[in-house]
């Protein structure tokens, strides 16, 4: 598939989901459902010591498997990400990892139950850019700013599995 015919597509799939709150339902999960290499940019501030707990996959699929939000979310059920984040300390938080459609974008979720990893993603020049947080439960007193990492997404065939 073409580079602009792939952004078509993707546009096409997310414009039913921009300025209709809630109308996430609607967007067809298959169009924007598939595999993507993501680059990271670096992160600022830096992650220091629990970059681990960050540490993004590179190739990732959407998958259109759905699976009931736990709370459930108002823009409709979430959908399988894979691959987990290899947490230095195995943990599992109900829900993720995740991907849903959410206020024109598509969000992807990972959680161990204390250092959520969210990127958010746009349609850009025929690839998905946005932003990876990483967030965490630990909150301090005077709490620096919450590090993040320009992202893109690259559409690639899904292998075997």
């Amino acid at each position: 598939m073409s580079d602009q015919l792939l952004a078509l597509t993707i546009a096409f799939a997310l414009c039913a989901v921009c300025g209709r709150p809630g109308a996430a339902q609607d967007t067809p999960a298959a169009s924007i459902a598939g595999c993507y290499t993501l680059t990271l940019g670096p992160w600022s501030p830096t992650l220091g010591p629990d970059s681990a707990y960050y540490a993004v996959p590179r190739a990732v699929r959407l998958d259109t498997a759905a699976f009931a939000a736990s709370p459930p979310s108002t823009y409709g059920p979430g959908r399988r990400l894979s691959p987990n984040i290899q947490y230095p300390r195995p943990a599992a938080f109900p829900g993720t990892p995740r991907w849903e459609i959410r206020d024109g974008g598509v969000v992807l979720t990972w959680s161990n139950g204390f250092t959520p990893t969210i990127i958010s993603l746009y349609v850009g020049d025929s690839v998905l850019v946005g932003t990876a947080t990483a967030l965490s439960d630990a909150h301090p007193i005077g709490e620096p700013p919450r590090p993040r990492a320009a992202v893109t997404a690259r559409r690639h065939p899904c292998g075997p599995g």
